[in-house]
């Protein structure tokens, strides 16, 4: 690889073993609301907003009213 050039991924790359955290910051009660997960999709994106969405609703919080 020369030196300036990114380096590429063929569409067989496996992370081996590396983990994708999600974390997110309650700024009403200081808790970390946070999850790890295998891959690094969209799909455990949804995943995690759906748990901060119960997470916060649980709490009185509604994301809905500005």
């Amino acid at each position: 690889m020369a030196p300036g050039v990114a380096e590429r991924r063929t569409h067989t790359y496996i992370r081996h073993g590396t983990t994708s955290l999600f974390a997110a910051l309650d700024i009403a009660t200081l808790a970390v609301i946070g999850k790890c997960y295998k891959r690094h999709r969209a799909i455990e994106f949804l995943d995690f907003l759906k748990k901060i969405d119960a997470a916060s609703r649980s709490h009185g919080v509604n994301a809905d009213q500005g």
